[in-house]
């Protein structure tokens, strides 16, 4: 009786610890499901989110495919855009005998302007850092052939400039519209000519410099682009020196080429020099 009684008591407190088991395994399922359903509700929001940004970058793009066919490539415009494809001073005309000019006597960053633009910008300006990322990466897609809005190309390359993307965006305009058969690249193109002419001074150097490496070997017509960008850096050379003179200059180094030549020490000429050097300064 005793074994038997002794058997029923085991066989309650392992029923009784089973019990207790499946109470903590059905705890910890719960906890993996809650997660799970977390996991997918803020993947899902962040889908939402994202679909959102597009939703609204569409609508803006739309608009400008609607103005591009009212003034596009036939008429030689760019949309909403308030320039055209002639980028050049006095409309190209030159006298003869004169250098034709290419840039505009002032770098001016506010005159090149479209409405739809600005709205993509100002939206950008409201995104946070994913977002923004989001958004550019939305627009560079779109520099490809088969995109529906190959053909606005030039406003997409536009608003990437204004918010800082332009060597990226014109590598992705060379590989994904080159060859395109409705002048989206060649428009991509004719705008950052246009860009050039109108704000040669807000590229720095370094970036005209790349800018150059991805061109390179490219056959299609570039509305004097090379050309521009050459008397771009060229305009930055002239800025960089103009603190300089050259008068000064040359005195100080007939001073230290006569003391050379009467004189072994060569600190008194390594103090002129610094002298000189802090009176341009100042």
């Amino acid at each position: 009786m005793r074994r038997r009684r002794g058997v029923r008591h085991f066989k309650f407190r392992f029923l009784d610890l089973w019990i207790r088991f499946g109470k903590i395994i059905s705890k910890v399922c719960w906890c993996f499901n809650s997660a799970a359903t977390l996991y997918e509700s803020e993947r899902f929001s962040t889908n939402m989110d994202i679909y959102e940004l597009h939703k609204k970058i569409n609508i803006v793009l739309d608009e400008e495919v609607r103005s591009y066919s009212a003034n596009g490539r036939i008429r030689g415009g760019l949309g909403s855009m308030n320039v055209t494809l002639q980028s050049v001073p006095n409309d190209g005309w030159t006298n003869e005998g004169q250098i034709p000019q290419l840039l505009f006597d002032k770098s001016d960053p506010t005159v090149i302007s479209s409405p739809n633009a600005t709205t993509l910008i100002k939206f950008y300006s409201s995104l946070d850092p994913d977002g923004k990322g989001n958004f550019r990466t939305y627009l560079v897609i779109h520099l490809r052939k088969d995109s529906s809005y190959a053909s606005i190309g030039y406003l997409i390359f536009f608003v990437l400039y204004r918010i800082g993307e332009t060597v990226g965006a014109l590598k992705q305009a060379r590989r994904g519209l080159l060859g395109d058969t409705v002048y989206g690249y060649s428009n991509v193109l004719g705008v950052f000519s246009m860009i050039i002419s109108r704000e040669y001074l807000e590229t720095d150097s370094k970036t005209y410099e790349d800018i150059k490496l991805v061109l390179q070997g490219d056959s299609e017509y570039k509305f004097w682009l090379e050309q521009k960008i050459n008397l771009a850096l060229l305009k930055h050379l002239e800025r960089d020196l103009e603190d300089v003179n050259p008068e000064v200059n040359t005195d100080r180094d007939k001073v230290i080429e006569l003391w050379g030549k009467k004189f072994s020490s060569v600190e008194v000429p390594q103090m002129i020099k610094s002298s000189v050097c802090r009176q341009i300064s100042e």
